[in-house]
Order: C-alpha cells, then sequence, then structure tokens
C-alpha cells in the first residue's frame, strides 16, 4: 500500500469526494468537494472513478512526500506543481496533466493565482474509512475526520500498471476555466422569491455582489445592497438546498456551499443553477459577481449541456460509486 505523507497542509486541506447526498433527513450535510467540476475531473485524468477521494485544497496548497509511487492530477484554480525527485533536479509539473511520482518524491503545491479551490487526485483514491458511505471530511462537525495536519499520512493504492491518460490540452483547460471564473452565475427564484416585494427583487437581481471576506464550505456572505426580506428576515425552519441564497434581517445575499446545514429559517431568494456551484467554491473575497435569473427548464438544461461537455473534455472511467 503506498502513502502520501504530509509536510506542509497549506491553509485548509481536506479529503473530500462526492459527500453524502441523500442524508439531510438525520442532519447531516451532504459536504464533499466545494468544487465538484475539478473533482470529477482530476480524478478521470488519474484514471479514477468520479467520485474518489481526493484532496481538496484552498487558497494554498502545501508539500507532500510519497511512499510507494503514486500517480497524480490536479484540476481547478492554478496552483504550481514542483517535483521534488530523489536523484534529480526540482521540475514543474503541467495542471490538468496526470503525473507518475517515483517512491520517495515530494510534491510541491504553491497557493492559488485566482479563484480559490482546487483538487489533488491520486490515482486509487484516498483510502481513509467511509462514514455514511462517503470519505468526505465535515469540517464544522468533524464527522469523517479533519483538516490535515504536518506529520498526517494517507493511505493510498500503489501506483497503477495502466498507462495514464493525456492530459487537458490548452484550448480544454482555458474552456474549464472560463466556467470556473466567470463574472455571473446563473440562479432560478428561490422558494421564498414570491414573498420579496417587487422593489426588493428588483434590486438584488439588478445589483453586482462582492464577495465578503466571511466565507469558508458552509456558504459565503456577500457584500451589497441592504434586500428586504419578508418577515423581517426570519420563517420557520425547513430544508435547504445547495446552492440556495438566503437574506436575513440585515438584507445581505449568504449563497450556501457543501458543509451547510440542510435546515435553515432564512428567506430564500433565489438558488444557484447546479452547473454554476462549481464557480461560487472558486469565490475569493473582494470579487464582483452578478446573479442572472434563468427559468428551471434553463437551468436544467444548463446542467446537462455543461455535463456533456465535461465527458467530451475527459470521458468518465466509469459511473461514480458515489451519486452526483
Amino acid at each position: 500500500m503506498a502513502s502520501l505523507h504530509v509536510l506542509e497542509a497549506g491553509l485548509c486541506t481536506s479529503v473530500q469526494d462526492l459527500g453524502r447526498p441523500g442524508q439531510a433527513a438525520l442532519g447531516v450535510a451532504r459536504s464533499g468537494a466545494a468544487d465538484t467540476l475539478s473533482l470529477r475531473l482530476a480524478n478521470r485524468l488519474v484514471g479514477n472513478e468520479d467520485g474518489a477521494a481526493a484532496l481538496e485544497l484552498t487558497l494554498t496548497g502545501g508539500r507532500y512526500r510519497v511512499q510507494g509511487g503514486a500517480r497524480v492530477a490536479l484540476a481547478g484554480t492554478p496552483m504550481e506543481l514542483r517535483l521534488h525527485a530523489p536523484g534529480a533536479a526540482p521540475c514543474m509539473l503541467a495542471p490538468f496533466t496526470p503525473h507518475d511520482l517515483p517512491e520517495g518524491s515530494e510534491l510541491e503545491v504553491g497557493p492559488a493565482r485566482m479563484g480559490a479551490r482546487a483538487c489533488l487526485a491520486l490515482a486509487g483514491g484516498v483510502q481513509q474509512d467511509e462514514v455514511l458511505g462517503s470519505r468526505s471530511v465535515h469540517l464544522p462537525s468533524g464527522l469523517g475526520g479533519r483538516a490535515l495536519r504536518a506529520g498526517d499520512t494517507l493511505r493510498l493504492h500503489s501506483l497503477p500498471r495502466t498507462p495514464a491518460r493525456a492530459g487537458l490540452d490548452a484550448a480544454a483547460q482555458a474552456e474549464v476555466l472560463a466556467w470556473l471564473m466567470a463574472a455571473h452565475v446563473r440562479a432560478t427564484e428561490g422558494g421564498h422569491a414570491d414573498r420579496f416585494d417587487e422593489p426588493a427583487r428588483a434590486l438584488f437581481w439588478g445589483s453586482a455582489w462582492r464577495v465578503g471576506s466571511q466565507g469558508n464550505r458552509m456558504g459565503v456572505r456577500m457584500e451589497g445592497p441592504a434586500v428586504r426580506p419578508p418577515g423581517e428576515g426570519r420563517l420557520p425552519t425547513e430544508g435547504m438546498p445547495l446552492g440556495a441564497v438566503q437574506v436575513p434581517r440585515a438584507g445581505e445575499a449568504i449563497v450556501l456551499l457543501c458543509d451547510a446545514p440542510p435546515t435553515g429559517g432564512y428567506p430564500v431568494i433565489a438558488c444557484l443553477c447546479a452547473a454554476d456551484l462549481p464557480r461560487a467554491a472558486q469565490w475569493r473575497p473582494g470579487e464582483q459577481v452578478r446573479m442572472v435569473p434563468v427559468a428551471p427548464e434553463e437551468a436544467r438544461r444548463i446542467t446537462r449541456e455543461r455535463a456533456a461537455r465535461l465527458d467530451a473534455l475527459c470521458p468518465p472511467v466509469a459511473a461514480s460509486r458515489v451519486p452526483a
């Protein structure tokens, strides 16, 4: 069994797969990778199923030593990859490309140059124990583990004997990064949209929002105009979908991400299109973002087309064991 030893863990690095969908009745958040597009792509590049557990890197990467050899690929926000192999000069590795790392080598992952998150996939996936059908770490509760620290060791499968896939060419990389760094996200009206008065709805959809400094895997607080919510910003608690845009009493917008609780009581004015959730995972404080309204049928079409395009750029290895 190969392993990955953590020399430097980065700002917030954790093991994530496609999460725990369908556990909301138990009060369990979905969790999983915040940017599932990058997780799927990185896994496909190393020959994994889409739902294999990988490392999610946030803003900074870290430094890791390979024992037993490993095949790796990085997808998501651009981060420099530098390989320190025994007996060889350090060299740079291309992103969106699988690389076979020899025994005893060290992989140094630099900070994000734009965006916020990347996924580092390893052939065979990270082999930590499953909790409720997933290896994902839910950081707020500690379900499934915690963020990585220097000195941790992760179990991996041995280096596969199959030939590595080709990486994405420059045009394909540019297309993926355009998805992840777009200046807008598309959203449908939320479950409480009709309770907001017309001036409040017009203000919400017509404004440019600024990504605030208060944000993590649970959600992102957006800065902008004060949108007056119904019910003074409090309604009876109910289920909250991933990507819900809540408006509490103060009138700011809060976008719920993968670690958010499955219930909430703030009015929901909008819900991000599933295809644009990876974009929200890449927001950095200070970015300007617009929310573009689309009908539910349009949102479903966009999501289907995005999935088909990803399959064309990098076909899946097999059907994911964990539903998307």
